[in-house]
């Protein structure tokens, strides 16, 4: 087995929607979250919401792992991502006008 520490979702900046940031993809390939963080440069409160869905579902109440309020300028971690696995196929989803989404991981094959 080999593990690949890198960025799952490399300093993205989010949608108002829900979109896909992350799919565990490749051969047997999972997937461990170690690391989250949050960014808000706008001069506003943004509600963030971060989903885990596993293959073949979707992004929704089910899904979701954290609902964050980040204030105006501010930074926020996520240690409610911290240790969570994404099987094969999995990914992550989220939204949250023009907040910048950094997740640090392993991926395992």
């Amino acid at each position: 087995m080999s593990i690949t520490w890198k960025p799952l979702v490399a300093g993205t900046l989010l949608t108002a929607t829900a979109d896909l940031y992350y799919t565990a993809t490749g051969s047997n390939v999972t997937a461990t979250i170690t690391q989250a963080s949050l960014y808000n440069k706008t001069a506003a409160a943004v509600d963030v919401f971060i989903y885990l869905v596993p293959s073949g579902g979707s992004a929704g109440d089910p899904t979701t792992v954290v609902k964050k309020n980040v204030a105006a300028g501010a930074s926020a971690s996520v240690p409610e991502l911290i240790d969570h696995k994404l099987a094969n196929g999995g990914k992550i989803y989220a939204k949250g006008l023009d907040v910048s989404l950094t997740i640090s991981g392993a991926e395992h094959a």
